[in-house]
Order: C-alpha cells, then structure tokens, then sequence
C-alpha cells in the first residue's frame, strides 16, 4: 500500500465514531487473514469466491455440479419453515417452483449445515423428507440429482434423489420465514 493510500484511509479512520471503529477494525483483522485475502482476490476476479467445499463432494464419486444455491449460509432453523411442494412427481419443474413460486432457494451446505447442527432441527420434521432443490449434481450416468436429508437411524442423513423421479407427498422444502 503506498503512503498516500495509507494517509487518506488513516484521515478517514479518525472520523469515523468508535462504535463503527470497532467494527471497521474487526474487519480489518478478518481481511489480514489469508483465506479472506484469496477469497477477496477471488470475488474481485468474479469468482465463487465466498463458497466452501462440500463436506459430501460428489465430485469424488464421478459426479458434476451443475448448479448450486445462493443463500447466504449458515442458516438458523428457527427462521426456516417446511414446505410442502402442492404438487407430487414433478421432479424437474420442482427446481424451477422452488425457485420461483415457493422462494425455497436452499441448497447442499444449508443442508450439511444442519446436519451439523440436527440438535437445531425439530422433532416434527423427522416425519418428512427435507430437500434441497438448488444444489444440481448430475450423476455417472447422467442423471440429474438433489441433496435431500431423512430422518434414519435415530439421526438426521444426507442423500441424493434424481430429478427424474417422482417426489411424494412426505417431502418438504424449507424456506426462510416471511
């Protein structure tokens, strides 16, 4: 940083209220760091910069990411509400209706979020399939599929339904609260 960029931020920093000092600092010290540095460096080169791995990266098993969500993560289930998609088998048009029609633009890191976090997840919806329609794999064998979480074994699970079938009726979306 020349000397003169460094001035005009100092004479800036000084005007600014404590409170927001405070803050602007915090951020200082999150963008010294090296993940933020490759990240900004990323986004200012119009990269997925802000996107972390998936824990379950189907790419190992052959797969392809054809799409993946938006949303801001993490997410809190309490500001999420269930779903039900109106409409059974509908497979393909339910990413479009998901997106459109019933705003549910959550995909496979909300979904691994709160696998992390299933003490988080209310008991009522262990009674449905959760799914994930913003995250698009396509498969070995071409199919096009979507990270969904069931209630199995005593805890929350991570799979992947094909686009290509049918959805029921125990299935659900989640979406933030309006």
């Amino acid at each position: 940083m020349s000397k003169d960029m460094l001035g005009i931020a100092v004479r800036k920093l000084v005007t600014l209220p404590s409170p927001m000092l405070g803050i602007v600092c915090d951020h200082l010290d999150k963008l010294a760091d090296p993940v933020w540095v490759n990240a900004t460096k990323k986004f200012l080169r119009k990269e997925e910069a802000w996107l972390a791995d998936f824990s379950r990266d189907m790419t190992k098993e052959g797969w392809t990411l054809l799409g993946d969500a938006r949303e801001p993560w993490p997410i809190s289930t309490a500001d999420l509400e269930p779903v039900p998609f109106l409409k059974e088998k509908e497979g393909e048009e339910l990413v479009r209706r998901s997106r459109e029609e019933l705003h549910a633009n959550l995909g496979q890191r909300h979904a691994e979020y709160l696998l992390e976090n299933q003490d988080e997840i209310p008991e009522e919806l262990r009674k449905f399939l959760l799914v994930f329609p913003c995250t698009i794999w396509r498969d070995r064998r071409g199919n096009r599929r979507v990270p969904y979480l069931f209630w199995g074994g005593g805890r929350w699970q991570l799979g992947f339904d094909w686009l290509g079938g049918a959805f029921v009726s125990v299935c659900r979306l989640l979406r933030p609260r309006k």
